[in-house]
């Protein structure tokens, strides 16, 4: 496809609006449910401070075992796919029906990616499993489940509902090498943009930095080393749209039922009259809405056809679920894990300012060491003072433990057991409109 700066800036300017209304915060709420799950769960700059006037910062990380009760019982619990015959359908069909899915699921190791995404789900509110035809293996195509990473998709914004049929659109966001675009779209493209440091927007730096998950540690886009690595360093920023448009189509229409299907595309006037006179169908065209499918690097224009699918690729799964807002289980763990933190380094720090207390020491009867030594060694095991002054030393004696503060942090674990239920949290994950959507 042609540099299409038009195009290309149209998609963008849209990517931007849907990523800042709503996408980013919910990125920086699944970055802070992702860091409590790991168990980097102290702010830096409460970490940092506490760290300076010696007080502890412990991390008692409950919700890494919580959600792996969850995750556990998920696999035991799921269901296994099958279909049956209806309306007195011929049971035949239904058997060929779960041996093809059988053969697909097996062919995806789809268990291993429905926890995967229920596990998108439970710590960061949603999870994306992404559905559509695949020709690496199979020149007829194949179909391929892969799970997504759900900070790279961007849903509607303006949408509502859990059903993907009824948003305007969907973003999928993701890194490739100029060799990857080279293999899925053209080599023209990819030689145009190899080696790509910067962006034709003004404002889109993001296109192309480096910033990002990943196995390594995060370094700078413009960093250099010298040789080309553009055949393994994803530094390139793909963005794919999909999205609704109205069309005139062509339908067939069964004159008795008045069932209707749209015609493809490569039908020509000699296909259909050959349906047209075989089974007796009328031709009608009809306004429908149809999915766009647009796919731009940069200021490159890769793809951009009819989609060849009645839905969006991407289909979701969100614990909960209400009017837009999506809930996991972790974020509601956050607030108690903090508690627990807190409380038990307060209990730590009441402990150590116990045993080292202090001194109050009368100006110059301290023989045997400075004052900055006896501050390093005070709380030692069999100190020996030597003194000018017998009545110049004096231990201070240390406030009392605050009543209830054992108790707090029970109640903290106590919340995290409450919140973590199970079976609420696995509401509504065996509805599996996958299957009906993948056959």
């Amino acid at each position: 496809m042609p540099v299409d700066t038009g195009q290309t800036n149209k998609v963008w300017t849209r990517y931007i609006f849907c990523r800042d209304n709503g996408h980013s915060n919910y990125v920086l709420k699944a970055d802070l449910c992702e860091r409590h799950f790991r168990g980097d769960q102290w702010e830096l700059s409460d970490k940092t401070q506490l760290t300076l006037v010696r007080r502890p910062a412990l991390t008692i990380n409950k919700i890494l075992g919580t959600v792996g009760n969850v995750l556990g019982e998920q696999i035991g619990a799921r269901s296994e796919i099958s279909f049956r015959p209806r309306n007195g359908s011929h049971s035949g069909t239904a058997d060929v029906l779960n041996k093809v899915f059988k053969q697909i699921s097996d062919n995806n190791q789809l268990d291993w990616k429905r926890s995967d995404i229920f596990a998108d789900g439970v710590i960061g509110s949603r999870g994306f499993l992404d559905i559509r035809l695949d020709y690496n293996d199979q020149m007829q195509g194949e179909v391929r489940y892969e799970v997504l990473n759900p900070k790279n998709v961007i849903p509607d914004p303006d949408a509502d509902q859990y059903d993907p049929d009824t948003w305007g659109e969907v973003f999928i966001t993701k890194w490739l090498t100029a060799d990857d675009i080279a293999v899925l779209y053209n080599k023209e493209d990819a030689d145009y943009l190899r080696n790509r440091a910067q962006s034709m927007y003004l404002y889109g730096f993001d296109s192309v930095e480096a910033f990002r998950e990943r196995f390594g540690l995060q370094t700078h886009p413009y960093y250099a080393n010298g040789i080309d690595d553009s055949n393994v360093r994803r530094n390139i920023r793909v963005i794919e749209r999909q999205y609704r448009e109205i069309d005139s189509q062509k339908h067939f229409v069964e004159k008795e039922t008045g069932d209707m299907r749209p015609i493809p595309k490569d039908f020509d006037r000699n296909r259909i009259a050959f349906f047209v006179e075989k089974f007796g169908f009328a031709v009608v065209k009809k306004l429908v809405r149809r999915i766009k499918w647009m796919v731009v690097a940069d200021n490159v224009v890769l793809h951009d056809d009819w989609s060849p699918y009645k839905h969006f690729t991407p289909v979701p799964y969100f614990p909960h679920f209400r009017r837009g807002t999506t809930i996991g289980l972790v974020e509601n763990l956050t607030g108690p894990q903090e508690l627990l933190n807190k409380v038990t380094s307060q209990e730590l720090h009441v402990l150590n300012t116990t045993a080292n207390s202090g001194w109050k020491i009368k100006a110059g009867a301290l023989l045997n060491m400075s004052i900055e030594e006896l501050e390093q060694r005070g709380a030692q095991t069999g100190l020996v003072l030597e003194m000018s002054d017998m009545d110049g030393a004096e231990k201070i004696q240390p406030n009392n433990t605050p009543q209830g503060l054992d108790r707090m942090s029970f109640k903290a674990e106590e919340s995290i057991k409450s919140i973590s239920g199970v079976s609420d949290s696995m509401q509504g994950f065996d509805r599996e409109d996958v299957a009906a959507k993948a056959i």
